[in-house]
């Protein structure tokens, strides 16, 4: 498979969300981001899911192993779902449009889109491609544009926020798979 060499990606200071910034249930992710370094792990999680996903083979992609209930097929067309989702929403809030987001059923996407029918390595090029444009997204917005906040599933969210979830969420998940791969 052709790895995605982005020798050049900007490297962007995020700030970190505080209280308010967030429902409390993203806090779990947005914890995992050292501060004020989303855009920075953002870049460095692109190396990372390369050589994980880019070194799994079809037939293990789709084991699935207890306690989990999602082949590591599934795992990677949720996180191309959760970055895709939270793209949007910062560049809904980034844009200062106050229509309120919907939430989502991370079950029902990846049930509904069939990611055990989809090549692991498809998945991946799905997932860099998403990355990459959330990395170039976030290099070019002003400073302030961080700060600005909407409403996220009847809670309040910032710009600063969604690139956490983004980075963070990443984070939780190589966590887990780094163990399922080990």
């Amino acid at each position: 498979m052709p790895t995605l060499h982005l020798a050049h990606l900007p490297v962007t200071v995020i700030p970190s969300a505080v209280t308010g910034d967030s429902h409390e249930y993203f806090f779990r992710y947005l914890h995992l981001v050292p501060p004020n370094s989303a855009g920075q792990l953002m870049v460095d999680q692109l190396d990372e899911m390369q050589l994980i996903w880019g070194n799994l083979s079809e037939e293990r992609s789709m084991q699935v192993t207890p306690p989990w209930t999602w082949s590591l097929r599934q795992v990677l067309g949720h996180l191309c779902d959760v970055e895709r989702v939270f793209g949007y929403r910062a560049a809904r809030l980034a844009s200062n449009d106050a229509t309120p987001l919907p939430g989502f059923d991370q079950n029902i996407m990846v049930d509904s889109l069939q990611y055990n029918t989809v090549l692991v390595s498809s998945l991946l090029q799905e997932w860099l491609s998403l990355r990459w444009s959330n990395i170039l997204f976030f290099a070019h917005l002003q400073p302030a544009q961080y700060a600005l906040r909407g409403n996220v599933d009847g809670h309040p969210m910032t710009v600063a926020a969604a690139a956490g979830v983004i980075a963070g969420h990443i984070e939780h998940h190589l966590r887990v798979v780094r163990q399922r791969v080990a």
